[in-house]
């Protein structure tokens, strides 16, 4: 039994966006950490909104410990790791959560507070404030193409099969030893 090649596709990628996602979120951090230079329209509304901030302090820990669960299932999956397999589908789980989530408050929240400070002539600061309303909700929304994916993949039943502890181990690491040259 050959290895799945969607195990080391999405174990890279899982790697690849864990480590993306560990910056993101700290970079999220600086929010609360930096001082306001004024330039960012939104900045002001996320800091003046008791419901953003608590949803922000709620998921910032919380996108922290799931990044860090995206890059250990990467790791776990590209070893073989049955626990990878399950830590992606719970991972991917989250994701899809969080994201709907997240659009929801954007657009709860941010948006209605943007669209009433916008002005009756759109500035270019109103057009800033409005548009980064948007599109942290249509980036939550793009941000579920990934979770989705990875559910879909680690349900196929070639990766089931290719994790099931009912099959030796030894078969797994027979299919490992073969190069793709030598096939």
């Amino acid at each position: 039994m050959q290895r799945p090649t969607s195990i080391m596709v999405f174990g890279i990628l899982n790697i690849v966006f864990g480590v993306l996602g560990l910056c993101g979120t700290f970079s999220s951090l600086s929010m609360f950490v930096v001082e306001d230079d004024g330039t960012n329209p939104v900045i002001p509304l996320m800091r003046e909104s008791p419901l953003y901030l608590g949803f922000m302090y709620v998921s910032i820990p919380l996108g922290l410990l799931a990044t860090a669960a995206l890059l250990a299932s990467g790791i776990a999956l590209l070893n073989n790791k049955p626990w990878g397999r399950t830590l992606s589908i719970i991972y991917g789980w989250y994701a899809i959560i969080g994201a709907i989530v997240g659009a929801i408050i954007n657009t709860a929240v941010l948006l209605p507070p943007a669209l009433e400070r916008s002005s009756g002539q759109m500035t270019p600061e109103d057009a800033g404030l409005i548009g980064g309303a948007l599109a942290g909700t249509c980036g939550a929304l793009i941000g579920l193409i990934y979770p989705i994916l990875l559910l879909i993949f680690m349900n196929r039943q070639s990766v089931k099969n290719w994790f099931d502890p009912t099959k030796p181990q030894a078969i797994r690491d027979d299919a490992m030893a073969i190069e793709p040259w030598d096939a």
